[in-house]
């Protein structure tokens, strides 16, 4: 009787009609005992249908869900629909939905209850909320990366509304290093971190510590899932640390530009298996903007640090400009427009902007006799590709005249050779040509005074020299001139004489300044010669003038008759600046340089020689010694421009080195000339 009590229901009839029902169906009394169960309770629950009748429905409940039963049965009255966690038999719990309602079966008041399994449905809501948020989650991050104006909170707000509206546990960008080790450096982070980026150490490359989602992101340019941060093997490196923060899943995302990876995404959830294919693909769009947000936001700010230097610089230039007087100019010769910068209006007595520039407007402001010059010069930059500079006068708005300068440099064309533009400068040349009158007239007035002095005071000199020679013979024949009187005659003679040869060595002067004698070959060794004869008979002086050179061979150097004045100045001076006996020695000698072949002569004296604070400016103009000797302290001045205007050199240097009390050496270096 027991068995069969246990076996058969007395709801048997309604056996046909509850197991062709797929949902789970439970026939309860008012206390919550299971009279009876369909087949798919069993399924279910993994009881037997006689397990099931012994059994109170609390029992297939989850223990936190047991105590809201009795509240749901009497809220139901007619019925009613809620939402339970129940247990089966093994302890697992699945999500139900459970619709109750009391029934009179055969004269017996039971509640009925329809259970559905509704796991499948919970996991596509929680899918879906989870899409909802990561499609929220992007559109914030949108919104951040349009307005971001710096590159670090724009990473530290990304990460942010991954973690608070994403509802992730963690998230971090890092960029990749280029450094031996191939490091993988953090640069923002946001959530429950607590030291573990510091604790960890992640790279990009291909091994251990590279392997898991952000190196792997990074090297193969695609998402990265370690679904189960306990069981993934190539997770073991930071396995310890992510389990103490509460990571279970976590998700690699590369940020790529162009094709280069150029740093990583990773997010961390508290969830196992929390990244789904459709969660994946909205936070890898995610990442992809990002990484354009950080690509453009750098672009922008380089952008502007472009546009500040190009401001920069165009005040430079529009102030260089302005201080020399230049401006830039453009002709489109197809439709007869020119553009100029603000200088070049200035130039013309106009404020930047102020009128539509045209060639023929242009030409209208160039003064009358200059105008078909200028109309020719822009013509044939624009036909002929003829470009250079030309000179003229413009008239200016109060009628004063200007000089300026104008320069076509470049002309760009069209495909079939029509000219495009036609590119130049003007620059304001008035001071420049004032000053050339200036100095035009300067130089001939100052040629006009050596020309005074070289014919009208020099042939005054000739004449009162000549008048003292006369008197000083006329008196000694009369025997009337005593030797204390000869002075009187002697010294206006010997002014005379230097004054002539001050205005010689002035003509000379201007003369190699002016570079106005024809340069040619000249044989060196006969100008030492000439010099020798010279010099070696001095009256009353004990002179010796030795020569250490071949005087059967020339020693040709380009030149002209005023090298002869550089070794009559250099012999002069040493008689002259010496008392008693004198020895001089002139060596001449060939010398090869990387440059060339040059010529060396030196000078050297026994004379008293020169004191080395002397050296440095002894070639300085109107420098005097310290010797009792008159002169005009032009002499050596003038020898050294000669030689510098020959391309030669000079210096002075004692005879013994180092004791200048035994005489001076004078080097004269000249460059040899091809004959």
């Amino acid at each position: 009787m027991t068995a069969q009590k246990h076996t058969d229901s007395p709801f048997a009839k309604y056996h046909l009609i509850f197991d062709s029902v797929r949902d789970i169906i439970l026939l309860m009394d008012e206390d919550g005992t299971i009279l009876d169960a369909n087949q798919a309770a069993v399924q279910a629950y993994g009881y037997s249908k006689n397990e099931l009748r012994a059994m109170n429905a609390s029992k297939l409940r989850s223990p936190e869900e047991r105590q809201k039963m009795r509240d749901q049965w009497e809220q139901c009255g007619e019925g009613g629909l809620f939402e339970s966690l129940h247990m089966r038999k093994n302890g697992a719990t699945f999500p139900a939905e459970i619709n109750l309602r009391w029934l009179q079966l055969d004269g017996r008041q039971v509640i009925v209850a329809v259970v559905r399994d509704i796991t499948e449905r919970k996991r596509a809501e929680d899918e879906l909320q989870r899409a909802n948020r990561s499609l929220h989650a992007l559109s914030k991050c949108d919104d951040a990366v349009i307005h971001a104006g710096e590159e670090k909170s724009l990473l530290e707000n990304v990460c942010q509304i991954i973690v608070e509206t994403g509802g992730y546990r963690m998230a971090w960008i890092g960029y990749v290093e280029h450094d031996e080790a191939k490091t993988v450096r953090p640069v923002a982070q946001k959530g429950y971190e607590s030291g573990y980026l510091e604790s960890v150490r992640i790279t990009w490359a291909d091994r251990e510590r590279g392997r898991g989602p952000t190196g792997a992101s990074i090297r193969t340019k695609s998402p990265h899932v370690i679904r189960n941060v306990l069981t993934d093997p190539s997770f073991a490196p930071w396995r310890e640390e992510a389990v103490k923060r509460g990571y279970a899943s976590v998700l690699g995302l590369p940020l790529i530009s162009e094709g280069n990876v150029f740093g990583a995404l990773t997010i961390y959830s508290g969830r196992p298996d929390a990244f789904d294919e459709v969660e994946v693909a909205l936070l890898k769009e995610m990442a992809d903007d990002i990484a354009y947000g950080i690509v453009s936001l750098r672009y922008r700010l380089r952008q502007t640090e472009i546009e500040k230097a190009l401001r920069k610089s165009q005040y430079i230039l529009a102030k260089a400009q302005e201080i020399a007087h230049v401006g830039n100019w453009a002709w489109n010769p197809r439709i007869d427009e020119m553009s100029w910068s603000d200088e070049g209006f200035r130039i013309f007595g106009y404020e930047p902007g102020s009128v539509r520039l045209t060639l023929e407007w242009f030409i209208s402001r160039i003064f009358e006799g200059d105008r078909d010059n200028v109309r020719e010069f822009a013509y044939a930059a624009r036909d002929d590709n003829k470009l250079g500079s030309i000179d003229y006068r413009i008239m200016m708005p109060d009628g004063t005249i200007r000089y300026v300068t104008s320069v076509a440099d470049k002309v760009v064309r069209d495909h079939d050779g029509t000219a495009k533009w036609v590119y130049g400068i003007s620059q304001d040349i008035t001071e420049r040509k004032q000053a050339e009158v200036e100095l035009q007239e300067a130089k001939e007035q100052a040629e006009l005074y050596v020309d005074l002095m070289g014919h009208d005071i020099n042939n005054m000199n000739q004449i009162g020299m000549g008048y003292l020679e006369l008197a000083l013979r006329a008196l000694e024949l009369e025997g009337s001139l005593g030797p204390q009187y000869r002075t009187f005659i002697e010294k206006p003679y010997e002014a005379f004489e230097s004054s002539s040869r001050l205005i010689d060595t002035v003509i000379k002067l201007r003369r190699a300044k002016a570079l106005d004698i024809r340069m040619e070959v000249v044989d060196l060794g006969r100008i030492l010669d000439e010099a020798k004869a010279r010099y070696s008979l001095v009256p009353g002086r004990s002179i010796t003038i030795n020569t250490h050179y071949s005087h059967v061979r020339r020693y040709p150097v380009m030149a002209n008759v005023l090298l002869a004045d550089v070794f009559s100045n250099l012999l002069g001076n040493s008689i002259k600046h010496s008392e008693g006996p004198l020895a001089i020695d002139i060596r001449l000698s060939p010398r090869a340089e990387p440059d060339g072949k040059y010529y060396v002569v030196t000078i050297e004296d026994n004379g008293p020689g020169i004191p080395d604070d002397l050296k440095a400016g002894l070639f300085a103009r109107f420098h005097r010694g310290r010797t009792k000797a008159k002169g005009t302290g032009l002499g050596l001045f003038l020898v050294k421009m000669l030689v510098e205007s020959f391309s030669g050199k000079i210096w002075v240097e004692d005879r013994v080195p180092g004791d200048f009390r035994k005489g001076s050496k004078f080097v004269v270096v000249l460059r040899a000339a091809d004959e």
